[in-house]
């Protein structure tokens, strides 16, 4: 697993918060800089096929699963190859209420992990 980028940041918090989430968790995060803050502080968490997530398009059985699901917008073969190498930054989940999460950024990155059975770390921001 590897940190955000300045310019990834920017994508998840201006696109991925502003425009996705920010109706569900109003006030989560008051900036860009106040986002990073709490990415940074977040605790991390093993994804498993058990973790309740709200808005997850998976789990998938076979990698061919997340390709018919994903292919015309993510190259899922190298989302594989960057989870197997750690060069892919983490999910970043929501958690909402006990032990119940909403999936903020990585949506692809957990199907191809659910479905090929990888270790994948998530960053989990309370809300």
């Amino acid at each position: 697993m590897r940190e955000y980028t300045p310019s990834e940041l920017d994508w998840e918090y201006e696109r991925e918060y502003l425009v996705y989430s920010c109706s569900r968790f109003p006030g989560l995060f008051v900036s860009r800089e106040d986002f990073q803050r709490k990415l940074d502080a977040a605790p991390i968490i093993a994804y498993n096929r058990d973790l309740r997530l709200a808005n997850f398009s998976g789990p998938y059985n076979t990698l061919d699963e997340v390709v018919a699901a994903h292919s015309h917008r993510r190259d899922v073969a190298r989302i594989a190859g960057g989870i197997r190498s750690g060069t892919l930054p983490p999910p970043i989940l929501i958690c909402y209420a006990p032990q119940r999460y909403y999936v903020m950024s990585g949506n692809t990155r957990l199907s191809v992990a659910s479905a090929v059975e990888l270790p994948l770390e998530c960053k989990v921001i309370h809300f």
